[in-house]
């Protein structure tokens, strides 16, 4: 079953469920979309040197030493 297939049956059962049904759907669904964030966030963490190479080009950003995305582009 496809991505769109699933999104669609998921909007056809949701529409059918009671008021009371949505609040737990609605709070499952924030749920795994946390754990996600969460997951994705603790793998980029465990990348040695991740944190420290953020904060260099965020500095490096900060003041103006950055390459606009068009000239990459030549490049490549």
């Amino acid at each position: 079953m496809s991505t769109l297939d699933l999104r669609r049956r998921i909007r056809h059962d949701i529409e059918s469920l009671p008021p009371s049904r949505l609040r737990v759907v609605a709070e499952f669904v924030g749920f795994l979309r946390e754990r996600g964030d969460e997951a994705a966030t603790a793998e980029l963490l465990a990348i040695p040197g991740f944190q420290q190479s953020v904060k260099q080009g965020l500095a490096e950003s900060r003041h103006g030493r950055v390459t606009p995305v068009k000239a990459l582009r030549r490049k490549a």
